[in-house]
């Protein structure tokens, strides 16, 4: 509640900073968010999940967060259909 009200008291002053200066105080922000251990244990486990996990973020950030989600279901229901098909032949 307190942020919220600070946020609307220092709202007009938000206004004169220009666009680039508040998308590096996001991007500051954002990566500090990002799980580096897990990151590094992705990278140890499974590299291919690991570069649908960067596929998704590039195209999450310079198309769409939807687009994205969308890309990242359907090649990560591409690897497990594959891993999947391997599987069965050799049961067979």
């Amino acid at each position: 509640m307190l942020s919220l009200i600070i946020c609307a008291a220092l709202m007009p002053y938000f206004s004169y900073l220009p666009q680039p200066v508040i998308a590096s105080i996001l991007l500051a922000s954002a990566i500090k968010m990002v799980p580096l251990d897990a990151m590094r244990l992705l990278w140890q486990e499974d590299r291919t999940d690991f570069a649908i996990f960067w596929l998704v973020c590039l195209v999450c950030v310079f198309e769409d967060g939807a687009v994205g989600l969308i890309v990242g279901i359907i090649v990560s229901f591409f690897k497990k259909s594959l891993i999947y098909r391997r599987h069965l032949m050799r049961i067979e």
